[in-house]
């Protein structure tokens, strides 16, 4: 998601896409572990990437 669209979003949306993002995270991350699936590597950080410029977003409202 580019960060036009993520400015556009509003501070309830942002919360919940960090959390559904941070879910979507550990999900993944436990699935490679226990299951040893194979998950391509750039998916960890699209979401990583996305947490991090939501959460930018919302300090820059705050200030």
């Amino acid at each position: 998601m580019k960060i036009k669209e993520i400015r556009d979003k509003s501070s309830e949306d942002l919360n919940e896409m960090i959390k559904n993002n941070r879910i979507e995270l550990l999900k993944m991350r436990s699935n490679y572990r226990v299951q040893a699936e194979a998950v391509k590597p750039h998916i960890f950080k699209a979401n990583r990437k996305s947490i991090a410029r939501a959460m930018t977003v919302l300090s820059e409202r705050v200030r």
